[in-house]
């Protein structure tokens, strides 16, 4: 078992020390000036989880998000406690002020260091997040009424109320700071004279929720207090849930004009709103990094939106001199061993299935027929007995363009919702390691044309950490470092899966038999704020 150093500490203390042990080493102030120098600049990090942060994940994901001007130090103080040391002050007070972060679908509580900081330190337990307040009549929604709203959390640094777009008029925005000890607040009684009512709240960037107890930092499967309470007979469902994630839109406006300043800030236009304490709005990146802009659907190599030809799909190679030469007999995992792992992905709008292996037209064709999808559809073909890609799509769906690569589709289509040009990558990564660092290259160079908003996955035929792996060998921790490279330097996010944990199986008996999580799809941080509430089903087992 592990020790904390000030647990050691205390359990010296109780021993009789030795003249060697007790006889004291003089140290001078020159000594710590170096050390003290650097936790001057240094923030404190405390991952809300009770899964433990892989250290190294972590150090790659905040080098290629923060884009400091200088780099960055990583130390593991504890499980889940980490010292991130600038080496530029600024560097540090962009990243404390500028936005709000996420690691690996846990919340990410930074804080400035100072001594005897720990990560039982009250300024762990709380984190400001935007909360938003519904079931207001329309003549209650204002400034003061969300300032009253606001007293039910710890403190409030902002309120704003929406004025265009779908918020308009619906709801108050809070930006709040939530006590991380207690059950996240889902409504609040208010009163005006003799009429009451119940507010209820929604989260923005809402990750990791017990939908059991409410609490952040662990799904319900993972609760303590469900288990106890299953064994009691005491089970309570459905008190938390989904309904408390808010739908989120990039463009809103309220009531008091101010700058905002935060250089990481995604909204494209300046908001406005009611400043209590200065701070700017958090924004969960995650993992991911602001992606170049997006096309403009006016260029000449994009196609408006109110075109007829938008209608159908218009199949294209992709030119010689942006493509990297693959090999075409090994880019592809052989059928003729088991495959027998396959999902989509669900969200607002588009949906696009995935069906990986050997299928020949005639059969896909059907296949689209049975899905009432038409000639909607296109493929990469198999080779001998290699396999394929698959994909179609509904014919509301605007394809634009479907470039195709040996072990890729790339996809571009239009989203009315959201008025904005979207692309979906569907990739089988090669066996081959060599091979397939290749391709992550190849994805890395092709990533600008995508612009803002794009999702990639399939199946990527490698791990990022031994837990995405059940039986057989175990990896050394430098094989997961290709994959976690090409996820850092894309800047995406995972979008959550339900279901199994793990997409493909040998098949084989017993002892013998193997499970990995080869399949899962990525988001850009802006496609994951247009879809907050994409998920990929899995359907193995």
């Amino acid at each position: 078992s592990e020790f904390m150093a000030d647990d050691i500490a205390s359990k010296l203390c109780s021993f009789q020390l030795s003249d060697r042990e007790s006889s004291a080493i003089d140290i001078a102030s020159a000594d710590i000036n170096l050390s003290a120098a650097d936790c001057s600049r240094s923030l404190m990090g405390k991952i809300i989880s009770q899964k433990r942060a892989n250290l190294i994940g972590l150090r790659r994901a905040v080098t290629q998000i923060w884009h400091t001007k200088g780099p960055i130090t990583v130390k593991e103080i504890s499980p889940n406690f980490f010292q991130f040391v600038f080496s530029d002050e600024a560097d540090k007070t962009k990243v404390s002020n500028g936005i709000g972060w996420a690691f690996e679908n846990q919340f990410l509580v930074l804080r400035d260091w100072k001594e005897d900081i720990s990560p039982e330190n009250p300024e762990f337990s709380e984190m400001d997040m935007w909360v938003q307040a519904w079931n207001l009549p329309l003549n209650w929604v204002s400034t003061e009424v969300g300032l009253k709203i606001s007293k039910a959390f710890q403190s409030t640094k902002d309120v704003q109320i929406p004025q265009g777009g779908f918020l308009a008029g619906k709801c108050i925005r809070l930006l709040v700071s939530v006590d991380l000890t207690q059950p996240m607040l889902r409504c609040a009684s208010i009163k005006l004279e003799s009429k009451s009512l119940l507010v209820h709240f929604k989260y923005e960037k809402l990750i990791s929720l017990c939908y059991y107890y409410g609490m952040l930092g662990h799904i319900d499967k993972n609760c303590n207090k469900r288990a106890i309470d299953i064994s009691d007979g005491t089970l309570k469902e459905g008190l938390y849930g989904d309904w408390m994630k808010a739908q989120e839109f990039p463009y809103f406006a309220s009531s008091s004009l101010v700058a905002t300043s935060s250089p990481f800030n995604h909204f494209s236009s300046p908001s406005q709103r009611i400043s209590i304490k200065g701070n700017n709005p958090i924004v969960n990146l995650a993992q991911s990094t602001p992606a170049p802009n997006s096309p403009n659907p006016s260029d000449s190599n994009h196609v408006s939106p109110s075109q007829a030809k938008l209608s159908e799909p218009i199949h294209t190679d992709s030119p010689p001199d942006n493509s990297i030469p693959f090999t075409s007999h090994i880019h592809l995992m052989e059928c003729d061993k088991p495959i027998n792992h396959s999902k989509h992905m669900e969200a607002p709008s588009p949906k696009f299935s995935i069906s990986l292996g050997n299928k020949k037209k005639k059969i896909l064709q059907t296949i689209c027929n049975n899905l009432r999808v038409g000639d909607c559809w296109d493929s990469v073909e198999p080779v001998g007995r290699s396999g394929g890609l698959f994909i179609c799509w509904s014919s509301e769906t605007k394809v634009i363009n479907i470039i195709k690569h040996p072990f890729c589709l790339e996809v571009e289509f239009w989203d009315d919702d959201k008025a904005s040009i979207c692309w979906g990558i569907f990739i089988y990564a090669s066996t081959d390691n060599q091979i397939r660092k290749q391709q992550w290259s190849h994805l890395i160079l092709a990533k600008p044309k995508w612009g803002n908003n794009w999702f990639l996955g399939g199946d990527l035929n490698d791990i990022l950490i031994q837990q995405e792996k059940k039986g057989g060998r175990n990896r050394s921790p430098s094989s997961f470092l290709p994959l976690l490279d090409f996820v850092s330097n894309m800047g995406m996010l995972e979008i959550p899966m339900e279901g199994h944990p793990f997409t493909w199986g040998n098949n084989r008996d017993a002892e013998g038999y193997v499970e990995k999580k080869l399949d899962r799809i990525f988001g850009s941080l802006s496609w994951n704020t247009l879809y907050p509430n994409a998920t990929v089903h899995n359907i193995f087992k």
